[in-house]
């Protein structure tokens, strides 16, 4: 997967855990709130905890697909849920976090958000503190948007998509892609540049770029993972 850091990052979580231990009850209030926002079965992890914040591994198992994930977003609780700036709407998600984080006495973050579909799976890292939180409304509508060029002319689902991955250097013979790696903040960096694709029967990932609308073959250019 993109970035090929699954074990590493539950060496982390858990040192994280022994380190700074958290009452996973303390967050099932926010647990609920999301399981019933996402109509999903959801799972919280903390990732780290210093004390004074708190970054959270969410993953959402949904019982549903991709074109139903949009077909929701289109209707109007859902886009007052993940719209960002309306910290009086209860339907917030950000004004979750904040809730949570007074009760908790924490700045509560999202490091990572993964969402388990019936027909792929969607992670979300962070680039900077808070960016799921405010760019999540933006990642749903150009999935919207980028849904036929992800698919291939809705040909072949990708198994993955994870994002974002962002451009290293430019070479004579090609162009390097890097995953985002766990930094504090990324200034400058966005969600809509690149996106990682895995398809079923190609070993390497795909790079599908959001303004050219094209997938770039893995072989024309290097991942670093």
């Amino acid at each position: 997967m993109i970035p090929n850091s699954d074990n590493s990052r539950q060496s982390k979580i858990m040192h994280s855990l022994h380190r700074n231990p958290i009452q996973i009850s303390d967050l099932n209030g926010f647990k609920r709130k999301l399981e019933r926002d996402f109509f999903a079965d959801v799972n919280l992890v903390p990732f780290a905890d210093q004390g004074t914040s708190l970054d959270l591994s969410i993953e959402m198992h949904c019982n549903y697909r991709l074109a139903e994930l949009l077909s929701f977003f289109n209707q109007q609780y859902w886009q007052e849920h993940l719209k960002f700036g309306e910290l009086s709407d209860d339907f917030s998600l950000e004004s979750s976090l904040l809730h949570i984080g007074t009760q908790l006495e924490r700045e509560i973050d999202i490091e990572e958000l993964t969402l388990f579909l019936k027909d792929t799976s969607i992670t979300i890292h962070r680039i900077h503190r808070q960016s799921i939180s405010r760019n999540l409304y933006g990642i749903f509508a150009a999935l919207m948007k980028h849904q036929v060029f992800l698919t291939q002319g809705y040909s072949q689902m990708p198994y993955e998509i994870y994002l974002p991955v962002f451009e290293e250097a430019k070479f004579q013979n090609g162009t390097e892609f890097e995953p985002f790696q766990n930094q504090k903040s990324c200034e400058g960096c966005d969600y809509f540049g690149y996106w990682g694709l895995y398809f079923e029967g190609q070993d390497e990932a795909m790079i599908y770029d959001l303004n050219h609308k094209r997938i770039i073959p893995g072989n024309q250019f290097m991942l670093n993972e």
